[in-house]
């Protein structure tokens, strides 16, 4: 699968032995949960060599996800870095955006970013891309291929 940096973040080389692909939302509990107990361990694959990581975003349609998929809308895709550090800034304090009422005053003030000028093409794609791959639940890993969502994430091989 080709990934479009412009609604993908990115990380690891390309030469990597192992990909993967997580479809997330920022205002999901159960993606916080997974994100929370797996990032350093990502992280350090990275790092090493030895993972191609690819994050995508979908602002599924789901009452208790709205927060997130609005929130998902400030991600910035053209830079990396800085988008990585508001992810997971925001999985850190997930409560307060989804206890939010106007999101886009508390993202702005709280980590003084900015709606991406393009997000509502980015949701089409991602979502066009989670359709195509099948995908139905927050959050989706798919590891060297396969895919490992609600009790299955706990099935996932570990990463090193």
């Amino acid at each position: 699968m080709a990934y479009d940096p412009s609604n993908t973040l990115t990380f690891g080389s390309d030469s990597a032995p192992h990909q993967l692909w997580g479809i997330l939302n920022l205002g999901c509990p159960d993606t916080r949960d997974w994100f929370n107990a797996n990032i350093a361990d990502i992280e350090a694959a990275i790092a090493a060599g030895h993972l191609q990581a690819h994050w995508q975003f979908w602002s599924k349609q789901k009452v208790s996800l709205v927060n997130g998929g609005i929130a998902n809308g400030y991600i910035a895709y053209a830079h990396p870095n800085d988008a990585w550090t508001f992810v997971k800034a925001v999985f850190a304090d997930q409560d307060a955006l989804n206890a939010a009422e106007d999101v886009p005053t508390y993202l702005e003030a709280t980590y003084h970013v900015q709606r991406h000028p393009q997000a509502e093409l980015i949701d089409a794609q991602v979502a066009e891309a989670v359709v195509a791959a099948g995908i139905t639940s927050v959050p989706t890993i798919t590891y060297d291929g396969q895919a490992y969502f609600d009790d299955s994430l706990a099935e996932m091989p570990t990463i090193e």
